[in-house]
């Protein structure tokens, strides 16, 4: 038990990220604000880059010698190293565009310390056999630590117009991604920081779009595509990647009759292994504390590009008082991972049993604040006829930014794919309702 006890080792922090974010802000004063809105002085390890941070932020010009001024004036000029270590920062090679980078760092390093200082309360105390209730003061302050959120992500107006000016002049600025079906893309990008919400009867293909879209982000963009996949098993949707990359029906490749066709699936693998997807199915995710966390652990070492939750209905909150309560929590949680982790995030919805024809935001399932937390909510609809490749009409019932739209794709059950469509397709399929059906739902997901 001895062992428990290690009071030599070194508590985690980088002086190498934090002379560099020093030398950016000495270098760079346009950037001091942005930087103290997401840093504090504390997140610093040495105490000489303490004051040194916060010289920076207390004068009004920054450079070397306002810096140097308010740190003599204050006595500490020679605790942080004087004119020598003062220079060093200024010609520390770091660059600029590492900011966010060394920004996370530091906020990461900062945290796992204040957490190993309450771990070491807590531990002191239950050695010294305090009582219990004396103990969870600790408890609760480590568990703030673990889950709190930073609110010093402050600007004014005018700074943020004049970014977000710079942003679109340079041509580096993003509209949002594209979804990889041109009917759409004409419409709608999936925004950074917004939920769009895809909603349909079951068996309609809702999964299979979303699955569509997430391939395409994943091959576009060069961050990870986190997809929770709370109903499905992986091997069902293996089999529905393998089908829509290798173009060999669902069907056959359920009845593994693949005999002379294992080249076309061992290309599909090498297709999908190009992309940055990662499935997750895992059914502790349905727990949306444990998801909100495992992304937000990934976020600290990948670079996220787009969170998709499939689906919202199987997710849980303990200690909610109701099943309406429990999904708006959700809805308003995942709103707000979309903003902290900076991505578009798509969460699949059910909808009620009672739809008769199009379905409407009050078809949305066990909760109508789904609408009021997303930001756009994509309805997809078909005819009551179901062949292997049928008619949907894709609408946008809510939208931020952008007005509504109707668009008619055709969905291939087969090949787990959307493509062009048309109105009169869909309402030739919609007068064949009455025909007996050879397809029966469940299979577009």
């Amino acid at each position: 038990m001895n062992n428990f006890i290690q009071p030599n080792r070194i508590a985690p922090h980088d002086i190498f990220t934090e002379q560099g974010l020093l030398h950016i802000m000495l270098s760079s004063p346009d950037l001091v604000k942005i930087i103290s809105g997401k840093i504090d002085q504390a997140d610093f390890y040495r105490e000489g880059h303490q004051l040194i941070f916060e010289a920076i932020c207390s004068v009004e010009d920054v450079d070397l010698f306002s810096v140097r001024n308010y740190l003599t004036l204050k006595g500490k000029y020679e605790l942080i190293g004087g004119d020598e270590y003062l220079g060093s920062l200024v010609d520390f090679n770091y660059s600029k565009r590492s900011y966010k980078g060394a920004v996370e760092l530091l906020k990461d390093r900062s945290k796992k310390r204040q957490i190993i200082i309450q771990c070491m309360a807590i531990q002191d105390h239950c050695f010294s056999n305090y009582e219990l209730e004396e103990v969870e003061p600790n408890i609760k302050d480590l568990a703030e630590i673990s889950h709190r959120t930073e609110y010093n992500n402050q600007f004014e107006p005018s700074d943020l117009a004049h970014r977000m000016l710079e942003t679109l002049l340079d041509g580096k600025g993003q509209a949002g991604y594209t979804t990889g079906i041109e009917q759409l893309d004409a419409h709608m990008r999936l925004e950074r920081k917004t939920v769009t919400v895809i909603a349909a009867e079951s068996g309609v293909g809702k999964s299979a779009l979303c699955f569509q879209i997430s391939l395409h982000v994943s091959k576009a963009q060069d961050g990870l595509v986190l997809y929770f996949t709370l109903e499905s098993s992986d091997e069902a949707i293996g089999l529905r990647l393998i089908a829509h990359e290798s173009k060999i029906p669902l069907t056959t490749l359920k009845r593994k009759n693949v005999e002379g066709q294992e080249d076309r699936i061992y290309e599909a693998c090498n297709e999908l292994a190009e992309g940055n997807l990662r499935i997750i199915d895992d059914t502790k995710f349905c727990q949306y504390s444990h998801l909100e966390s495992f992304c937000h652990q990934m976020a600290l070492d990948n670079k996220i590009s787009m969170v998709v939750v499939d689906f919202l209905q199987d997710m849980e909150q303990p200690g909610a008082q109701s099943r309406h309560l429990e999904i708006s929590q959700i809805s308003r949680q995942v709103s707000n991972l979309a903003k902290d982790l900076n991505v578009p995030v798509i969460l699949v919805s059910q909808l009620t049993k009672s739809v008769d024809g199009r379905p409407e935001l009050k078809h949305l399932k066990e909760s109508g604040d789904i609408r009021n937390n997303a930001d756009n909510i994509l309805f997809i609809h078909t005819p009551d006829s179901f062949p292997v490749e049928y008619p949907v009409e894709v609408y946008l019932a809510k939208g931020k930014d952008t007005d509504r739209f109707s668009e008619f794709l055709m969905f291939n059950g087969n090949f787990q794919e959307f493509t062009e469509g048309s109105e009169d397709q869909f309402n030739m399929a919609k007068a064949q309702k009455s025909t007996t059906s050879t397809f029966s739902k469940g299979f577009g997901g």
